[in-house]
């Protein structure tokens, strides 16, 4: 059969098929890799969404621009400056889109033929490599060292001339590290940077927090951000795209007449997004990172607290991912073991993790179901 995708297997893996059955026998099913920040108790505040909400449809009316609302990349363009420092970026080099996903899309569009290759870390998210295949982009990847920490000398090792952007994520999902210097100082300058940033304010080490391509020179770089995490607003669906001073002047006028095509960033989401960078929006984003550190401090203190675990405290992100030490362990065996006692995580490999040697954990939950869930698991080491 023609077409992307095609020969993939793409029925549900055995996590899943555990889980839909656990979900139709009605057992309570604690789940610990949920990212959902409403559905965690992590609301955000509903007056300011509902004013913001109630302006607009009062007011409106449809100016679509291809950078996306000017105000709204104002308000962006400012947070840039006060939170990082990143003067050099203006309403003029941001181009609003409606997520992440679209931003990586847009770009791998942009900077790559057909057959060219985005180097990307492993272990990591799998979303990247799946957009990669559907921009005809091939996706290499370089590995992470032994503390799972960015490495440059092992970026430069998957660097080759077919190479058109590395993708550094800051705080790494799953692994927390953060870019503390310039990684690419042994990769050509015209190789593009994507700083994926979406979790730059969960950042538990670092004062003052830094952006990537702040620490990365002399070459185009692309910071990605969005609303789903900065915010904890994963439904309201928009991101951006924040350019360099070297990125604008090479790539702006084709980016934005590339956006303009889709224009998929909601306008109603557009206007709200603009009074979330504000007074009450700045107010709840600090409960809901006081209430992340919290979480993750406890809960790396209680994991560390196994001798079969390994499991340091990230230096960012709101997830841990610690090493299992039992021999012969393998994690797609014990998440189903886990799910048997009601508790979800997911297994390292979902994450590339080779040797099927890691646990991937949510911190966002209430801190006794934090405390509960990880008795669990304890347990469920001890006696395996």
């Amino acid at each position: 059969m023609p077409g992307i995708f095609s020969s993939l297997n793409l029925e549900p893996n055995s996590i899943e098929r555990a889980k839909q059955q656990a979900l139709r026998s009605k057992r309570r099913l604690l789940d610990l890799s949920n990212s959902d920040f409403a559905a965690l108790g992590l609301a955000f505040p509903k007056s300011v969404l509902e004013q913001a909400a109630t302006h607009y449809l009062a007011t409106r009316k449809y100016q679509p621009d291809p950078q996306g609302l000017f105000a709204l990349r104002e308000k962006i363009a400012a947070d840039y400056r006060r939170s990082g420092g990143l003067e050099e970026i203006t309403a003029e080099s941001i181009v609003i889109t409606s997520s992440s996903s679209e931003s990586y899309r847009l770009l791998f569009t942009l900077l790559c033929d057909a057959g060219d290759k985005i180097l990307t870390p492993a272990v990591g998210y799998p979303l990247t490599e799946i957009i990669a295949l559907d921009a005809k982009v091939e996706p290499k990847s370089f590995t992470l060292d032994l503390t799972l920490n960015y490495c440059p000398e092992r970026i430069a090792q998957a660097y080759d001339a077919k190479a058109r952007a590395v993708i550094l994520v800051s705080p790494h999902n799953p692994t927390g590290a953060v870019v503390k210097s310039d990684l690419l100082e042994l990769v050509p300058a015209e190789v593009a940077l994507i700083a994926d940033q979406v979790f730059f304010p969960y950042q538990w080490h670092t004062n003052p927090r830094q952006h990537a391509g702040s620490l990365i020179k002399n070459r185009p770089v692309f910071h990605l951000g969005g609303l789903s995490k900065q915010f904890g607003l994963p439904d309201l669906k928009l991101g951006w795209i924040a350019m360099n001073q070297v990125a604008k002047d090479l790539y702006l006028q084709r980016l934005a007449f590339l956006n303009d095509t889709y224009l998929s960033a909601s306008y109603l989401v557009q206007n709200i997004a603009i009074e979330l960078f504000s007074p009450e929006g700045s107010k709840w984003t600090e409960l809901l990172h006081k209430r992340c550190q919290e979480n993750i401090t406890r809960a790396q203190q209680l994991l560390s607290s196994v001798p079969e675990l390994d499991c340091p405290l990230p230096d960012g992100g709101c997830f841990l991912f610690p090493k299992v030490l039992l021999e012969n362990f393998d994690s797609e065996k014990f998440a189903l073991s886990l799910l048997g006692r009601g508790i979800l995580v997911h297994p390292g490999y979902f994450y590339g993790d080779r040797y099927q040697s890691h646990l991937f954990l949510s911190i966002l939950a209430n801190l006794a179901d934090l405390e509960s869930g990880i008795k669990t698991i304890s347990d469920t080491i001890l006696t395996s």
